[in-house]
């Protein structure tokens, strides 16, 4: 998550919403969560975990990108090959940011281990729908991520297709 000042907003929608991500997963184990202080390096952090121990899904919920398009491209590779899923959750519309978020966040990565979708500050449902659907397929994969998406439908529904049927 991205929480610096300009962020705020979302920030705190997220955080109201969070009882619902553990609500949605908790029949299917429940999650580990780690929060990361965004400071560009979360690939790098999210890497360095994944060879600690297994990590489910990489979630960056962000609004633009500030980072040498290069390096993140490179730490990208290195988290596909490490078979860490990435979910990528842009507020707003910036297409140079939806580019990198799409396109260099993960470009090694096959389709089926990356999802991005695009959300809109206004709609907080939304955003939780995003985040819960992550978490259900954390806790307990692909089959309970398609059910999830099927029963919600929306945004987690075609973040569901990004992932089951890539």
């Amino acid at each position: 998550m991205d929480a610096t000042a300009n962020r705020k907003p979302t920030w705190d929608r997220a955080a109201r919403i969070q009882a619902a991500i553990f609500s949605e997963s908790a029949d299917l184990g429940g999650l580990e969560v780690q929060l990361y202080y965004y400071v560009g390096r979360v690939l790098r952090y999210a890497g360095e975990e994944s060879q600690r121990d297994r990590v489910n899904a990489l979630v960056f919920v962000g609004d633009c990108v500030e980072e040498n398009e290069d390096e993140l491209s490179g730490l990208a590779g290195q988290l596909g090959l490490l078979g860490v899923l990435a979910f990528v959750f842009q507020e707003g519309v910036d297409p140079e940011a939806e580019w990198s978020f799409r396109v260099e966040l993960s470009p090694d990565c096959a389709p089926e281990r990356r999802a991005y979708c695009r959300f809109d500050a206004s709609s907080p449902q939304t955003l939780g729908d995003l985040l819960s659907a992550v978490a259900v397929h954390a806790a307990g994969g692909r089959t309970a991520l398609e059910q999830f998406g099927k029963k919600r439908g929306g945004a987690a529904l075609r973040l569901t297709y990004q992932i089951i049927k890539a």
